[in-house]
């Protein structure tokens, strides 16, 4: 992609678009490295007449200096410490915020020098500095951004550097609602700016949980979306950005929060992102139809005839009459050993004829509840299965391969509203819990996109309110959901890993790991990404002794993975050795020998920070 500081003129002094994520992250790398090199090699061992070897309190004493080159030596000397001896210097937190407090006064400097080294300290050393800059980020934000509108070309290549090194640092559910506010700035270049930064940010994992949070998306697409009227091009466009990548970070959160707004303000953004996403009118239509399905309807029919009820005991006897005879004919399901080496598959459902013999009266299949005779009232019926034990086997046979995707669909929908209502013990579970987790679990491949969302969100229901039973088949469940991270669906997998991460909570530690280390040793992105992150979820429930026997299996292919060319791969390996050491302490040193001084600098210093934040927490 075009990177912030593009040279030429014509270019109005908005932000261009970012790069891909690996690039962005190999650039500043890249970009650290060079500027450091840069400075400490600028006056032979001095930066800028300043000694290296000079303490550091004296050269932050400096940053007041009248001479504008003393005030812009001060933090040049600052960047050139990244990738030195004197590095670990930058880590203290006292230090770190007063380094951070110059970098803000001179970024407003007259002397655009002063404000190219407050530029390059960020972009040196801004994963160093990262937990002090999280607080002043409100403060700091416009005035990089007003730097990237800067009428000097090498300012606003700078300022890219240190916009981009910024973002590597720090994650995105931190950064966009700092964006947000930024958005009330009076000056439209930086909101433009913002709305850009914003845009490229919703392509990091944490800006896709942060938006698939329905109030978090709402406030974002209510506050740019407002800005698709305003009278400035760019601005437009760069809201139209925005709200695009919105969408393709959370696209039912987008539509869900979109719907709420003015249809004037809806109008606006069904032509804005007519090119850039031509599925939003459709998702528009789609949802405004389901809100309307919603709403109650009041119908003419025909009164029942008056017939006189039986007395209550009569009732009682005869329910309870019904709930023996169908108990009974239902077969107990076969049990699986938890510590079987072999697992028997779970339980497909009754074939259909035996389903529909099993019955109670009721009619045809369909099961009355309070004389309704509507599945959906069924739903709503309080303290007595009965009703869903009838309506089970029905429910059941409209998941089976062969039936419609929108029936399976509805059938989905209803067994996780059952899932919600039902008691975690209630006689249903007994008899048909293996069926609907092997009916939902099968879903997952279904071909319609669809299908696999609601049967993803309905397993998502069935693990929380089951967990005990869905311990028995830990393996099995945990392997058809780490497949479903190949789902081109952001939902899907997103779901899926809530899934899993709901799964290894409750499971034992070895059992999840004996799936994990051979999925992380074969699979590639985006399975060996979620592989390596329920590692971390993990690792820190496990002892020190029972993860020291299980490194020799565990880190060979973490250090693979190390090398992948994915950085989010790279970043959850990272993360695990982090959660590792924070159980092993200094006992996993010597097993990190086969990492390079690159891989093994970049692990201490995330240990670092993560001990300090633990201390001052």
């Amino acid at each position: 992609g075009v990177g912030y500081g593009s040279a030429q003129p014509a270019v109005s002094h908005r932000v261009a678009p970012f790069a891909s994520r690996g690039e962005r992250g190999e650039r500043a790398e890249q970009h650290q490295d060079e500027q450091a090199q840069q400075v400490a090699l600028s006056s032979n061992g001095q930066s800028n007449g300043l000694p290296l070897d000079e303490p550091l309190a004296s050269i932050l004493s400096k940053r007041d200096s009248t001479i504008w080159s003393t005030r812009a030596a001060c933090l040049s000397q600052v960047a050139a410490f990244v990738g030195t001896e004197r590095e670990p210097e930058l880590l203290h937190p006292a230090t770190a915020q007063q380094i951070v407090a110059i970098a803000l006064l001179h970024l407003s400097d007259a002397h655009y020098r002063v404000a190219l080294s407050a530029l390059d300290c960020i972009a040196a050393g801004a994963h160093l500095l990262a937990p002090a800059l999280e607080q002043p980020l409100e403060r700091l934000m416009p005035k990089l951004l007003a730097r990237l509108a800067d009428p000097k070309d090498v300012v606003r290549v700078r300022a890219d550097a240190a916009v981009s090194a910024l973002r590597a640092a720090l994650p995105s559910d931190t950064l966009l609602p700092v964006l947000l506010r930024v958005l009330d700035n009076p000056n439209a270049r930086v909101r433009a700016g913002a709305l850009d930064v914003a845009a490229a940010a919703c392509a990091e994992p944490e800006a896709t949980h942060y938006l698939a949070t329905g109030a978090h998306m709402r406030q974002c697409v209510s506050k740019v979306g407002a800005l698709l009227a305003d009278k400035a091009p760019d601005l437009r466009k760069a809201a139209a950005g925005s709200l695009c990548a919105m969408h393709g970070a959370a696209p039912a959160a987008f539509v869900s929060a979109l719907a709420s707004l003015p249809p004037s303000v809806q109008q606006l953004a069904r032509r804005a992102l007519a090119d850039r996403a031509p599925e939003l009118d459709a998702q528009l239509s789609s949802q405004q139809q389901q809100g309307n399905g919603r709403r109650p309807t009041v119908r003419a029919q025909t009164p029942p005839p008056v017939v006189s009820a039986p007395p209550p005991q009569q009732q009682q006897a005869q329910q309870q009459a019904q709930q023996q005879q169908y108990v009974a004919a239902v077969p107990q399901p076969v049990r699986v050993a938890v510590g079987a080496s072999e697992r028997a598959p779970l339980k497909e459902a009754p074939p259909a004829q035996q389903q529909q013999q099993r019955l109670p009266p009721g009619g045809q299949g369909e099961v009355t509840a309070g004389g309704g005779g509507d599945a959906d009232n069924a739903l709503t019926v309080g303290g007595v299965s009965l009703e869903w034990l009838g309506l089970m086997p029905t429910l059941l046979r409209q998941l089976g391969a062969q039936q419609p995707p929108s029936a399976q669909r509805d059938s989905l929908l209803k067994i996780a509203k059952m899932t919600s209502v039902l008691p975690t013990q209630d006689p249903l579970w007994r008899k048909h819990f293996e069926h609907v987790l092997e009916a939902e679990l099968r879903l997952l491949e279904s071909e319609d996109h669809d299908t696999r969302e609601a049967a993803v969100h309905a397993a998502r229901e069935l693990l929380r309110s089951q967990r005990d039973r869905v311990i028995q088949f830990t393996e099995h469940v945990m392997l058809r959901l780490l497949a479903a991270h190949r789902d081109t669906s952001r939902e899907v997998c997103l779901a899926a890993e809530e899934c899993l991460e709901l799964v290894v909570a409750t499971s034992d530690p070895r059992r999840c790991l004996a799936v994990l280390i051979p999925v992380a040793a074969r699979e590639e992105t985006p399975v060996l990404q979620a592989s390596i992150r329920l590692i971390s979820r993990i690792v820190p429930r496990m002892g020190a002794a029972e993860l020291q026997q299980l490194l020799p299996q565990l880190l060979p292919p973490l250090f693979d993975a190390f090398k992948s060319p994915s950085a989010d791969v790279r970043k959850a390996v990272v993360f695990a050795l982090v959660d590792m050491y924070l159980v092993l302490g200094d006992e996993l040193t010597p097993h990190l020998s086969e990492l390079s001084t690159s891989q093994l600098k970049l692990v201490t210093i995330y240990i670092n920070r993560t001990t300090k934040a633990r201390v001052e927490s």
